[in-house]
């Protein structure tokens, strides 16, 4: 099955569901990607958190400096 989403769905209280997805691709040996994500961390947080393996966005320079705080954070649980 496909699930087609408008980017103005994705949210990040939808984690759950992001969630659900990683899953089934990894049980399916495929990796999970999501792109042209806006400028939002708390929807990266939420993209990374539920295991999505690729997250394409909008800004990188922002990206960048969220993700070096998220997994330096991540390594020191």
């Amino acid at each position: 099955a496909l699930l087609l989403l408008h980017l103005e769905e994705l949210r990040a209280e939808h984690a759950q569901g992001y969630a659900e997805l990683a899953r089934r691709a990894h049980a399916q040996g495929r990796r999970l990607r999501f792109w042209a994500i806006p400028a939002d961390e708390s929807l990266w947080r939420a993209l990374l958190d539920a295991g999505v393996d690729w997250v394409n966005v909008d800004d990188p320079a922002a990206y960048a400096r969220f993700a070096k705080g998220y997994f330096a954070s991540r390594e020191q649980r």
